[in-house]
């Protein structure tokens, strides 16, 4: 899902996929070590903060160019009298 919401060609998607999922797993691999917690519970919270930045920040279906777009077409419309 991540990876969908920065593009929509397939190659794209698998290697993007690929690398969000490395960086899950590294990330989550060396804070769990560093705090001392579960593993599999910060390869996910790594995860979900991965999804979270790329949902807020993505070009396409993003949550900022949304809002954005919202409030562009709030301004074009005229007062209703």
């Amino acid at each position: 899902a991540t990876a969908y919401l920065l593009t929509d060609k397939l190659k794209n998607m698998l290697l993007l996929s690929s690398i969000f999922g490395i960086l899950s797993v590294a990330g989550g691999y060396y804070s769990s070590v560093y705090f001392n917690i579960t593993t599999s519970g910060t390869m996910t919270c790594f995860s979900t903060l991965l999804f979270v930045i790329v949902f807020i920040f993505s070009p396409k279906h993003g949550l900022l160019k949304n809002l954005y777009r919202s409030n562009q077409l709030t301004e074009l419309t005229p007062p209703k009298l």
